[in-house]
């Protein structure tokens, strides 16, 4: 039941850095001593290539990241001699370490790309001392090419967890400042690519920064935001506004990004669609599973739907929960019983085989809009198909709509769950009502549903390593063909 990443995010040097940009701003000397003492220490205790802390080249690749802010924030504040012998120290075995053991094959997903940006980073603030590595324009050419193969063309991240997105935007915009330090033009299409990914994290981030979807730890790289660790909402917006939000533009300067606006916008590559009017916002899955084979970091979230009521949760995506610890919560939130699609009862949508392996994968799903006020998800599986609609019926309310097609008779059910704090309550054998402190949603389940139980002790994790009490509206069927399974939600606005 050990979690090494409690040991690896502690020796992340986050809140050295943290130190480090109060020494900057307040010119303070004895703050960037501790910095310096902490780092000797560090390296007293964590010699090169032994111990935990030298198992992972992205953890190596991330201190490099920060050990290069360290170095530009604490210049002139630290003598020049004390502070040379840290880089001697500590710059050349990471950096040899983080290229020796990269990840390849179906490990680089977000770990070569951080290992890779730290590569470019480390290269282009110190050439001379890392020699070893290949030229600065073949780490550029390594860049382009995952760009292109890690993001979808509309910019949704291929691991389809939404931290990961964040994770992998981040890596890119430090990779991209670097390479512009050093006179290395970024290639436009990786350009545009970094715009798409900015929108994307803007449009799909929950309004109040959780219930994200797939794997959604709260790892941060540098900490440019006021609030340690939780830094994705700060992040959608700074792209969003442009503004100085959450501290960002202290760090980062105005936003860059121009993000569409608009009540339906659909990311068609990705699977996702978010639709907002009125107060009540959804955000509409039909991603696959994840990236690469073992698609470490998805979760069976194919045709879940999340609802948001005036900013805050009310019918939630279940979270990750922790990745070690307690396999059986982590494999429970993961799976698509846990989420709001149909599934079928006989039979698993896709299977685990470890924390981060998926020894089976489900189709993928085909997203369409049927207009400004509409969309659609299509899951075929064998002999088995799932088409999920969700459309705004007017200001009040919404409809979503399950046809599902199989052959012989199939137990089907769904599992609507609501957010903590979110009052459920059996209105009659056909409906409940949500309640909330900005008001209420009357759900109501058409007659092909045969039975409607309430489950009132689910757990459900709003964000990493939290986990609370939630319940859920259980609604199942004995389909037998087809079958039009409605659900509505009648919103008090």
């Amino acid at each position: 039941a050990a979690d090494i990443k409690l040991i690896w995010d502690l020796n992340r040097w986050t809140q050295l850095v943290r130190m480090a940009q109060a020494a900057w701003l307040d010119g303070d000397r004895e703050a960037a001593g501790t910095v310096a003492s902490w780092l000797e220490d560090w390296h007293e205790h964590n010699p090169p290539y032994r111990g935990w802390n030298w198992t992972s080249a992205l953890e190596t690749g991330i201190r490099l990241i920060q050990f290069c802010w360290l170095d530009a924030l604490l210049v002139g504040l630290i003598d020049a001699c004390r502070w040379q012998a840290l880089r001697d120290n500590l710059v050349p075995a990471h950096a040899s370490y983080t290229w020796r053991h990269r990840s390849f094959g179906s490990s680089a997903n977000n770990h070569w790309l951080g290992e890779l940006t730290a590569l470019i980073v480390t290269s282009a603030r110190w050439p001379d001392a890392v020699r070893h590595l290949p030229p600065l324009a073949r780490l550029h050419e390594m860049l382009d090419v995952e760009v292109e193969r890690q993001f979808h063309p509309d910019g949704g991240n291929r691991e389809h967890a939404f931290h990961y997105h964040l994770f992998s935007f981040e890596f890119l915009m430090h990779a991209v400042s670097a390479l512009a330090c050093a006179g290395e033009s970024v290639s436009a299409s990786t350009r545009e690519q970094i715009k798409r990914a900015a929108s994307f994290l803007a449009i799909m981030q929950s309004p109040d920064g959780r219930w994200d979807y797939g794997d959604s730890d709260d790892a941060v790289l540098v900490p440019f935001g006021l609030s340690i660790p939780v830094s994705t909402h700060g992040w959608a917006e700074w792209v969003r506004t442009g503004k100085d939000a959450a501290g960002y533009g202290a760090w980062l300067g105005a936003s860059p990004y121009q993000v569409p606006t608009g009540n339906l916008q659909i990311f068609s590559d990705s699977g996702y669609a978010v639709m907002e009017d009125k107060g009540v916002r959804v955000r509409f899955d039909a991603s696959p599973l994840g990236f690469l084979s073992i698609a470490a970091h998805g979760h069976v979230d194919a045709l879940h739907a999340s609802f948001w009521f005036h900013g805050q949760p009310l019918i939630i995506d279940p979270g990750t929960g922790a990745y070690y610890g307690d396999p059986g919560l982590r494999s429970d939130l993961a799976s698509a019983a846990r989420h709001n699609g149909p599934v079928c009862a006989d039979r698993e949508r896709a299977s685990r085989a470890g924390p981060f392996l998926w020894k089976t994968h489900h189709p993928v799903p085909r997203l369409r809009s049927l207009g400004d006020r509409a969309v659609e998800a299509e899951l075929r599986e064998d002999e088995r198909t799932f088409i999920r609609s969700i459309s705004m019926a007017d200001d009040r309310m919404w409809i979503v709509v399950d046809r599902i097609h199989v052959s012989g008779e199939v137990p089907v059910s769904v599992c609507w769950t609501a957010a903590p704090g979110v009052q459920v309550e059996k209105v009659d054998g056909r409906s409940v009502m949500l309640t909330t402190e900005q008001g209420r949603c009357r759900m109501s389940f058409g007659g092909g549903w045969g039975e409607v139980n309430l489950e009132p002790d689910l757990r459900v994790s709003p964000s990493f390593r939290v986990v609370s009490a939630a319940t859920g509206v259980r609604l199942s069927a004995l389909v037998r063909g087809s079958a039009n399974l409605e659900t509505r939600l009648e919103f008090d606005v």
